[in-house]
């Protein structure tokens, strides 16, 4: 295994020479493969698109009837168990309640039993999405719009690759 620790800094082209365990092979190859999405800035998320952070704002009046028609995206979490984490106002009207987008199956992982998509924060005053592609911020804002309808109004999107986020936390 010590042998695998040093070997992670060849260069991948060279071949190995000598028999090595599949699992320093395995090691090697996941270095290289994140050292040169790390210098090209490529990652991909698990649906193929590269990763770029969306926040997107929207104005809504009230928090209970926009997690009414959000919380069914939190697929396999009911309704009830999304309020247990949920914060009440002092006359026991929903204040703040934070969901994961989550759909069933995952295309690049076949034996993953759901996905999530994003999270969702609802409160008194604006519901955040966010995501981590275009490709997920374009079609959630049409989702939300769709099941918010009139209760919502688009106000802003905040869009950040890996680095700026890096550079932006505290």
């Amino acid at each position: 295994m010590s042998r695998c620790l040093y070997q992670t800094d060849v260069p991948t082209n060279i071949r190995f020479s000598y028999r090595t365990d599949r699992r320093c092979r395995a090691a090697l190859h996941h270095a290289n493969i994140l050292r040169r999405a790390t210098i090209k800035r490529l990652v991909p998320n698990t649906d193929g698109d590269l990763l770029l952070f969306h926040k997107r704002t929207f104005r809504i009046e009230s928090a209970e009837p926009s997690f009414a028609a959000l919380a069914p995206l939190a697929l396999g979490h009911s309704r009830e168990k999304l309020l247990d984490e949920a914060e009440l106002s002092d006359d026991g009207m929903l204040w703040k309640v934070d969901i994961d987008w989550i759909k069933e199956g995952n295309h690049k992982f076949k034996t993953w039993d759901s996905t999530i998509l994003g999270h969702i924060k609802i409160s008194e005053g604006p519901v955040i999405a966010e995501v981590n592609s275009e490709n997920r911020a374009q079609r959630r804002r049409k989702e939300i719009e769709k099941r918010l309808g009139t209760l919502a109004t688009h106000e802003s999107t905040l869009a950040q690759t890996l680095e700026q986020m890096r550079k932006n936390t505290p």
